[in-house]
């Protein structure tokens, strides 16, 4: 049984859209939760409970953030990535509080990979076996970014591949370091994956919540929502969203905590954010909309 993961995050704190200047990557939200949480709950359904998430040193304005936002039987520990090092020289130099058992594999992920409960569940069986086991994109499934290598930024590596990594490789992001392993190394798997998503822009953003709704075609309803509301599921509501007579919303929408809707509006494969509002009578399709704008996808 896999018992650690390393959660990679270095830099990842910098935030790509003026639509969400205050929301930095690893806190975008995906159905009520911050991303690198959303992406942590698989592992800890499957009964991981320590965790180490690796950080920039310019990240740390997350650490208050995540640090409320966890399970309490879990253990999740914080490290920094240097400016001078490389990924390799980090997970290097953090191995010894990570590994816990020289025969216990442990898994590493980025904190913005997401994939299919199968693929994740046939990498940990792999992994007692194989030295290290990568998840890859398969043809036609849904994977982004479609035009960059077809790895899905997790893995399983045995404890003994830690100590050597910065000689094997100088890779700084982990797919990379996990092409180089995967070229020398001969105890390797590869799992194929139902769909992968590497959530790197806002329109992935919109896929992922979306992917995730699909995966769970009921409804999670948190806030009052008067009887002429129609509900097209699957949706996801916050608490604290505001929602006006008569209006329609789903399927595939996503509202988060301080949004409103007005009378009559039409809400479907979209996500609202960040106090943002849908005008009465207005129809939303397709785009994620905040205080501070629109994005259309």
């Amino acid at each position: 049984m896999i018992e650690s993961a390393v959660i990679i995050a270095a830099d990842a704190t910098t935030s790509m859209s003026p639509i969400l200047p205050d929301r930095p990557p690893i806190l975008w939200p995906v159905l009520g939760k911050p991303m690198v949480l959303q992406a942590m709950e698989p592992l800890y359904r499957a009964g991981i409970r320590h965790f180490t998430l690796l950080l920039g040193m310019t990240d740390t304005s997350a650490l208050n953030q995540l640090q409320r936002r966890w399970m309490p039987d879990a253990r999740l520990n914080f490290a920094l990535k240097m400016p001078e090092e490389t990924l390799p020289q980090a997970l290097e130099r953090i191995a010894g509080e990570v590994i816990k058992s020289q025969d216990t594999p442990i898994l590493v992920q980025n904190y913005n990979a997401f994939l299919d409960s199968e693929a994740q569940e046939a990498l940990f069986e792999a992994a007692t076996s194989a030295d290290i086991v990568t998840a890859h994109y398969q043809p036609g499934t849904i994977a982004q970014p479609a035009n960059e290598d077809a790895l899905a930024g997790v893995a399983t590596l045995k404890p003994h591949l830690f100590q050597s990594l910065s000689k094997s490789s100088h890779a700084n992001t982990l797919r990379a370091l996990l092409s180089n392993l995967n070229s020398h190394i001969p105890a390797s798997a590869a799992i194929p994956a139902n769909w992968a998503i590497h959530v790197q822009t806002l329109q992935d953003l919109l896929q992922i919540n979306t992917q995730l709704l699909a995966n769970s075609p009921d409804s999670y309803i948190l806030s009052e929502v008067s009887a002429n509301v129609r509900i097209v599921p699957p949706v996801h509501i916050d608490p604290q969203v505001s929602i006006g007579q008569g209006a329609v919303i789903g399927p595939n929408v996503y509202l988060e905590r301080g949004t409103r809707i007005g009378y009559r509006a039409r809400v479907d494969h979209a996500i609202i954010l960040d106090r943002g509002t849908v005008d009465a009578s207005q129809t939303v399709s397709q785009a994620i909309i905040t205080i501070n704008g629109r994005l259309n996808i």
